[in-house]
C-alpha cells in the first residue's frame, strides 16, 4: 500500500497505536514463527551433537564423530548479512 493511501485510510493516532501494539505484543507478521523454528532446531541441533559425543566417541575419548559443532541456524534477517 503506498504510503499516500495509507495515511488517507488511517489516522495518525490509529497508526501509533498500531506501533505501540507491536511493541508490547511483538511483530504482526510471521518473524516471530521463524524466530521459535530457528531455536527448535538449533536445540534438536545441539541434542544430537551431545548425543552423539557421549555414545559414539573412539575408545582413545580423543575424538568424537561430529567435528567440529554445528553453527547455529540463520536468521532471516541474517540471510544476506555480508559482513562475514
Amino acid at each position: 500500500m503506498p504510503v499516500a493511501t495509507l495515511l488517507r485510510v488511517f489516522s495518525s493516532r490509529e497508526l501509533a497505536e498500531w506501533r505501540a501494539y507491536e511493541r508490547v505484543a511483538g511483530p504482526l507478521d510471521s518473524s516471530w514463527r521463524d524466530e521459535i523454528m530457528a531455536k527448535l532446531l538449533e536445540f534438536a541441533h545441539d541434542d544430537l551433537y551431545l548425543h552423539s559425543q557421549a555414545h559414539f566417541t573412539d575408545k582413545n575419548k580423543t575424538k568424537g564423530p561430529i567435528e567440529p559443532r554445528e553453527k547455529d541456524v540463520p536468521r532471516p534477517r541474517e540471510l544476506y548479512n555480508t559482513n562475514e
